[in-house]
């Protein structure tokens, strides 16, 4: 039996605030925490690290069950004291936001990539 393709998602299915775990690619550790809040128009959309600014959601885009959107350059929360600006595909499983992370640091040499997982539940 095969399971049925997932809906497709649109920016108001997952309209407002969600509470984000950042992890490693390959580790359940919760690495950094973030709200990330999503409007039907992507212009007003962002995410806040605690204690941090309101850093804009860019270039987004609706496929299918995905959402893929940009963020960046901006004060990294994992890599203390780096720049870092972020590649991000999400899409919801089970009512929760859950997808996937580039990131790619600045540094001196040459760019540094990192892969992180993320997992968010709608904020009440």
């Amino acid at each position: 039996m095969t399971e049925a393709p997932q809906a497709p998602i649109t920016l108001a299915s997952i309209a407002g605030k969600w509470n984000v775990n950042v992890m490693g690619e390959s580790s359940d550790s919760v690495v950094a925490t973030n709200v990330t809040t999503f409007t039907e128009d992507p212009a007003g959309s962002s995410f806040r690290f605690p204690g941090g600014p309101a850093i804009p959601i860019r270039n987004v885009t609706v496929s299918g069950d995905s959402i893929t959107y940009e963020a960046g350059p901006f004060a990294s929360a994992v890599r203390k004291g780096m720049t870092v600006s972020n590649r991000v595909a999400v899409t919801l499983l089970d009512g929760n936001v859950v997808g996937n992370v580039r990131a790619r640091y600045q540094t001196q040499g040459a760019d540094t990539v990192r892969q992180f997982r993320i997992a968010g539940t709608r904020a009440q």
